[in-house]
């Protein structure tokens, strides 16, 4: 059975803010958005938005297109494990 990818909540917390010493209301204080939003997202409650993204690259260097691949990845990956049955069922379509 395949794993569901990390969260991009999560890899900003054990990757990013532990390391660092960065608290999330410290974080949420430099990219000037409410800490509700960083808490969601470690969390896993909330998803990597393009706009939080942005934000995470102006503070912390790491690309907004790394955040938003883990989100897709991790949104890809929970679906194939949540209806893998379903997408078992599907076979191919061949030219007539």
């Amino acid at each position: 059975m395949a794993r569901i990818t990390t969260h991009p909540g999560a890899m900003l917390q054990h990757e990013f803010l532990v390391p660092m010493g960065i608290s999330a209301r410290a974080l949420a204080r430099a990219m000037k958005v409410p800490p509700t939003r960083v808490t969601k997202l470690l969390r896993a409650e909330t998803g990597m938005t393009a706009d939080t993204a942005i934000r995470l690259e102006r503070v912390l260097g790491a690309s907004a297109g790394f955040w938003l691949n883990l989100q897709n990845s991790y949104d890809l990956t929970r679906e194939q494990v949540a209806k893998a049955e379903a997408y078992a069922e599907l076979a191919p379509l061949v030219a007539a």
